[in-house]
């Protein structure tokens, strides 16, 4: 069993972004499907935030799957807009609507519907988010490096 994923090159279309004193920064996930099988399920996007202020709420308003198939250029194609299921900080949390930041460095989750992607050649998948906290709004990127297990 070999796993095929071709990364050489590419830059990743993660994006940063400030709502006041909270910095979200958008982390690379990866996701596996079989060569010739069902395509990987994308239900979730990584977030790296730091809050330097009080605690703070953070909400999100809407999902966007993004897909593109050049090697070098970040996915930019509006697929589908998955409902949203919440958001979590660290592994195990519940998703919610509506999370309170304390102030340090976090990782956050962002819970969607699942979306289907299937890699083939330098197919890329990302997701645009926009978050709301304090009565500002900001759009963040979080990229899925999706590759296949070329079964032999």
């Amino acid at each position: 069993m070999s796993v095929f994923l071709l990364m050489l090159g590419w830059s990743s279309a993660g994006t940063v972004a400030s709502l006041g004193e909270l910095r979200i920064s958008g982390q690379d996930g990866m996701a596996i499907h079989a060569h010739g099988g069902a395509a990987a399920q994308l239900g979730q996007a990584s977030f790296e935030l730091k809050n330097s202020g009080p605690k703070t709420s953070l909400s999100v308003t809407k999902v966007e799957f993004l897909t593109g198939h050049d090697c070098e250029a970040a996915p930019e194609t509006v697929q589908a807009e998955p409902g949203i299921v919440g958001l979590s900080l660290g592994e195990g949390q519940s998703p919610s609507k509506l999370l309170e930041i304390p102030k340090g460095k976090h990782d956050l989750k962002v819970h969607f519907a699942h979306v289907p992607a299937y890699y083939s050649h330098c197919d890329r998948f990302a997701f645009r988010v926009s978050f709301e906290s304090a009565g500002e709004s900001a759009v963040v990127v979080s990229e899925t490096n999706v590759g296949r297990d070329d079964l032999e």
